[in-house]
């Protein structure tokens, strides 16, 4: 069964080599597009890193469009390191992630926590 990945997806360790791959700082990865032919194609479905490229993988996949949606999104956000706790905010725009002290990142539609206390202090 076959599905084609909708990101780069780092190659498993013990993995063989191959011509599509292509090596960043060192580390193998499979490009965005490539597609893959495996017994578990499905599951890079249904852990939202592909999508299915083949009747099989669909089958096997067992999942709505809107599922698969869904679990792009979230690999998306576990991608980027975003907490489980933060999703909503992520999702609303809020955030765009977090700098390498932890703190946010403000998105187009950041909410300053300091701004909520000064109109409680009136």
């Amino acid at each position: 069964m076959k599905a084609k990945l909708i990101r780069d997806a780092r190659v498993t360790p013990g993995a063989p080599d191959d011509d599509r791959m292509e090596v960043r700082d060192g580390v193998r990865y499979w490009p965005e597009g490539t597609v893959l032919e495996d017994r578990r194609a499905y599951r890079l479905v249904q852990m939202g890193m592909a999508e299915p490229a083949d009747d099989e993988c669909t089958l096997k996949a067992c999942m709505t469009t809107a599922e698969m949606k869904a679990a792009q999104i979230k690999q998306e956000m576990v991608g980027k390191g975003i907490m489980p706790e933060d999703y909503q905010r992520y999702l609303d725009g809020e955030i765009l992630g977090y700098d390498e002290d932890g703190n946010d990142i403000p998105g187009p539609n950041y909410i300053d926590p300091d701004e909520d206390d000064d109109e409680d202090d009136d």
